[in-house]
């Protein structure tokens, strides 16, 4: 039953209030158990008592508080007419000083991505209050994990006002477009630019917009340097990409099944990489190397997951094609289709050694993903990836710097041949994948 009580209180306790700690009110039945307590901090003249419980109160009993001891109670015999609360509407008034936070960034599969919804999971489980504006810039879509499927719920077709925070998540040649389409909506905000790059300096046409923003977010210390060198002079934050484990499928129910009609077992030692089938990811070098030590090993054999630029059927058949002119062994996989990321997963628990012999990495996830699943990773030893390694890792390649010379300017109109990156040593390489490979023989 609900009850509502106006209690007018004792003169003689209103007038010595300030004398006592607390003021004990309870609400007793007509056998005199108690039935609801309060404990009043400050007393007024007049009180309003709003519970429910199952029995009639019949009775209140005042009793002060003092320096550790009860003073004399005071007994009101309560009127016998209860009136139930007043109806009114119901409304909830939550005051909240977590900030409100707009995140411009990439949706679908992309590394740009990937982590921009690592960073928005993040402030979501933080308690921010977060909308996401999703970038569309490939025909990827969001996955079945559950950060993809919590950052599904945080989009937004339409941007609101009273931001306290804005990210721009993207190439930084992109952030004076969304700032002049929606600058309006977050005038007052603060602007974070979050980007991140591979060689050891960035494009130039980026600065402009890079020194526009109150501050920007990379997620390395090689990022920090070379934004620095570059010169960027607003200020630079480290905040790693956001590793979210997710559950590994079994590896006896995966079947693996590549493009090329390679058989692939999963009773041999598997090397793997999965990269973007272009110069700076170092695909051809890896082949290589791997084909030079292994060869048609009938125990080891590798898998590549690659694509080139998306996956049209004319870029799907120009990237098997070129895989094909480079692999010269029967023991090497290839698969250039589009795969979910649960797909993703399963290569992480099926195969044993990633294999990478990029050229730079502004953070490296996929390095990250595979290092965090346990598995030994063979890498060139040159940029973010660094920061998640341990001093003394064992498998990073030693490397030259140099500049870039090939057709990475068609591929990304970002580099250029001022720039420079790291040229991986082959034979070095060769004896590490040996290593790593005569210690799982050898079961250590």
């Amino acid at each position: 039953m609900d009850f509502n009580f106006n209690i007018s209180m004792p003169e003689a306790l209103v007038n010595g209030v300030i004398d006592y700690d607390f003021v004990f009110c309870g609400f007793e039945d007509d056998n005199r158990q108690l039935v609801k307590r309060f404990d009043l901090k400050t007393v007024s003249k007049d009180h309003c008592f709003s519970f429910s419980c199952s029995s009639e109160p019949v009775f209140l009993i005042i009793w002060p508080h003092k320096e550790g001891e009860w003073l004399e109670s005071i007994e009101i015999e309560l009127n016998p007419v209860i009136t139930p609360p007043k109806y009114c509407n119901g409304s909830i008034n939550i005051e909240d000083n977590k900030k409100r936070i707009l995140y411009i960034g990439q949706s679908g599969s992309s590394g740009y991505a990937n982590a921009a919804k690592g960073y928005i999971t993040d402030f979501f489980i933080k308690g921010f209050n977060i909308e996401w504006l999703p970038l569309v810039f490939d025909d990827t879509k969001e996955c079945s994990n559950y950060v993809d499927i919590l950052c599904e719920s945080l989009k937004i077709k339409d941007v609101g006002y009273d931001y306290d925070e804005v990210y721009l998540h993207c190439t930084p040649d992109l952030w004076p477009s969304y700032i002049k389409t929606y600058g309006n909506n977050f005038k007052d905000a603060t602007i974070i630019g979050v980007s991140v790059w591979e060689t050891d300096l960035l494009p130039e046409e980026w600065l402009n917009a890079l020194n526009s923003v109150d501050f920007n977010i990379v997620p390395s210390l090689f990022n920090k340097g070379v934004y620095t060198n570059s010169g960027v002079i607003k200020p630079i934050v480290i905040r790693p990409h956001l590793f979210y484990k997710q559950y590994l499928p079994e590896k006896a129910n995966i079947n693996i099944i590549t493009n090329n009609c390679v058989e692939m077992s999963p009773e041999k030692y598997t090397f793997y990489n999965i990269s973007e089938f272009n110069n700076r990811k170092g695909i051809e070098d890896a082949i290589e190397i791997f084909s030079d030590v292994f060869g048609d090993n009938k125990d080891v054999q590798f898998l590549i997951k690659t694509h080139y630029r998306n996956y049209d059927n004319e870029n799907v058949k120009f990237c098997l094609a070129e895989l094909n002119k480079l692999i010269k062994c029967n023991n090497i996989g290839v698969i250039v289709s589009p795969l979910s990321y649960r797909h993703i997963l399963a290569m992480h628990s099926w195969c044993d050694c990633y294999l990478s012999l990029h050229k730079g990495e502004g953070y490296g996830l996929v390095l990250n993903e595979a290092y965090n699943y346990g598995n030994p990773v063979v890498t060139t030893g040159y940029g973010g990836h660094l920061d998640f390694f341990t001093p003394d890792y064992m498998y990073l390649v030693d490397y030259t710097l140099e500049n870039i010379n090939d057709n990475m300017e068609t591929f990304n109109r970002w580099y250029n041949s001022n720039q420079k990156w790291a040229i991986p040593d082959k034979e070095h390489a060769k004896k590490l994948i040996t290593d790593v490979y005569s210690k799982y023989k050898n079961g250590a």
